[in-house]
């Protein structure tokens, strides 16, 4: 039995060095090297769970912080622009006045110009 053992190393030439620092021939040891293999394989996977959790609960607390700002950042927008409106109403109205009172002075200054009166 041991020289076919050492025959079937020979012929396939694949070893591995496990994490326990035991280097293992695929052929002899494969099922060994597979169970260590898929048991941190499922590590890594609960590893990879974990993190996507993570993300996933900042990701909400992120959404949270965006709605907060967006809805403070309307309301602040919101009055500005009322107080926006309200200067420009008035400024609308002394602008009208103005563009009147300028008209009805030059109406006058041709009248007078013409001997209208």
């Amino acid at each position: 039995m041991g020289r076919r053992l050492k025959a079937r190393q020979k012929k396939s030439g694949k070893t591995y060095l496990c994490s326990d620092g035991v280097i293992r021939n695929s052929s002899i040891d494969g099922g060994a090297m597979f169970g260590f293999r898929v048991a941190r394989l499922e590590s890594d996977v609960d590893n990879v769970k974990k993190d996507i959790h993570e993300i996933k609960v900042d990701l909400r607390e992120i959404r949270k912080d965006l709605t907060r700002e967006t809805t403070s950042l309307r309301q602040g927008f919101v009055k500005e622009t009322t107080t926006l409106r309200k200067e420009v109403k008035t400024d609308f109205r002394l602008l009208f006045s103005a563009i009147i009172f300028v008209a009805l002075g030059l109406a006058g200054i041709m009248a007078k110009g013409f001997h209208w009166f």
